[in-house]
């Protein structure tokens, strides 16, 4: 099989494996899989063919983004991960808080989800306005 890109189509795929591979090796399940490396690698070793070799260098036989190109994908990566971050955080804390309110009112499967969307939607609003400034951790 033969499978043909455009330069675009090429850089595209080439970020999405990087990525791709970027979350499979920070997953503790995935880190002894280098299936997902050694497809980034294979795809490096085409990017002089699709005259982008500054993207990538040869450095003792494993290919490595070029620092620019580099950072200019890890900026994606932490914006998604900010993004990621803020969403967790107010869905932990409505979690939190529904954990609390169900063992006194006995809601139903869909006054339950309704409650916690609300109240994510809550936490969501303060953390845009205020940010971990009004956060506390408290020791017991």
């Amino acid at each position: 099989m033969n499978i043909q890109f455009t330069k675009k189509q090429y850089e595209t795929l080439l970020r999405l494996t990087t990525f791709g591979n970027w979350v499979a090796s920070s997953s503790e399940t995935e880190m002894n899989n280098d299936a997902y490396d050694r497809l980034n690698q294979y795809l490096l070793s085409f990017a002089g063919d699709y005259g982008m070799s500054e993207l990538s260098e040869n450095e003792a036989g494993r290919f490595e983004l070029n620092p620019d190109y580099e950072n200019k994908l890890q900026k994606i990566i932490n914006a998604y991960e900010d993004m990621v971050f803020w969403d967790k955080l107010a869905y932990y804390l409505a979690a939190r808080d529904i954990q609390k309110e169900a063992r006194e009112i006995a809601f139903s499967e869909e006054e339950y989800f309704a409650r916690l969307v609300e109240l994510e939607e809550k936490y969501h609003t303060i953390l845009e306005k205020t940010g971990l400034e009004n956060i506390k951790v408290e020791a017991q």
